[in-house]
């Protein structure tokens, strides 16, 4: 796990409202790195997540970032990140 997926993991672990859920987080970071291994895809998804958990605005708005991710259609996607103040823009492209 690299320092910046752990730091988060530690973030929403120190939350109370996200607090139950930061194993659940770590492992979800944990299998998308080891399919990273062989799917070009899961790389490029990795690093979207990591741009993510990198940018320096709260939990909650990095969570949700996370959650349009994951919540684009299945397979190879074109996605823009960037950021617009405090918030984070995910844009299918």
């Amino acid at each position: 796990m690299t320092s910046a997926i752990a730091a988060f993991v530690a973030e929403v672990r120190g939350d109370p409202a996200l607090a139950a859920h930061a194993a659940a987080v770590g492992a979800l970071f944990e299998q998308l790195d080891l399919e990273g291994d062989g799917s070009p895809d899961a790389v490029m998804c990795f690093e979207a997540v990591l741009w993510i958990v990198g940018q320096r605005v709260s939990v909650d708005e990095r969570v949700k970032a996370l959650h349009r991710l994951f919540s684009l259609p299945r397979g190879p996607t074109k996605v823009n990140l960037r950021r617009d103040g405090e918030r984070i823009q995910v844009n299918k492209l």
